[in-house]
């Protein structure tokens, strides 16, 4: 099964050629991480990377559907910062749960988008929830206090940690690592937890792999 994943920016992209692939290989299914366009220069070149505006990601996510050789359409979108035209932003409810939230932006785009083969996928908070999962091998792995990475956290839910503070999750790992380098730690941090251990942990991430693999 070849599947096509749209991803916001080079991190997702890394994570998804360094880690997803290999990992279902043995599943017969293949990825493409797909940059989102976010605009051209004069000359036609293309600008990689960020999520500002939802008409240019529905009219790149209706021409990767309509391509013959993708099974399947997914995204790696996150849902801090998400533009405010996004489908069902209006949503202000506070008495949802994070998870109630973005399952009714992730219907809402997919009423959108409208058609068969497109699986949804926004992260709860973003990539860098992930890097919770396991605070022992991040902290090792970034050369830091364990004790003064985990003062960032009150939850072991990694897709919950952004309920309590008002910052994203990568905000709060350059506070305690200023020089922490996105596209390259990141995806060797979570190399090392390993995929096993990030499903059992979150839960929304786990959700989206599992519909991914009984895809048929």
């Amino acid at each position: 099964m070849y599947i096509a994943i749209l991803c916001e920016g080079q991190t997702e992209k890394n994570f998804v050629a360094n880690i997803l692939t290999p990992t279902l290989f043995d599943l017969e299914i293949f990825f493409q991480p797909i940059i989102l366009t976010t605009s051209r220069e004069n000359c036609g070149k293309k600008i990689t990377g960020g999520f500002v505006n939802y008409a240019k990601v529905k009219k790149e996510l209706l021409n990767l559907l309509f391509k013959p050789n993708f099974d399947l359409v997914t995204t790696f979108f996150d849902y801090y910062k998400l533009p405010t035209s996004f489908p069902g932003f209006e949503i202000k409810s506070h008495s949802l749960t994070i998870y109630q939230k973005v399952e009714h932006l992730e219907n809402c785009f997919r009423s959108d988008i409208a058609q068969d083969k497109f699986l949804p996928f926004i992260m709860i908070h973003e990539f860098e929830a992930l890097l919770y999962t396991s605070p022992s091998i991040t902290s090792r792995m970034l050369g830091i206090q364990e004790i003064d990475f985990q003062q960032n956290i009150s939850t072991t839910n990694p897709e919950e940690i952004n309920d309590t503070y008002d910052t994203s999750p990568s905000h709060r790992i350059f506070k305690v690592k200023p020089d922490y380098k996105k596209t390259i730690d990141s995806y060797q941090i979570l190399k090392e937890i390993g995929l096993k251990a990030l499903r059992e942990k979150c839960r929304h991430f786990n959700d989206w792999l599992t519909k991914i693999e009984n895809y048929r």
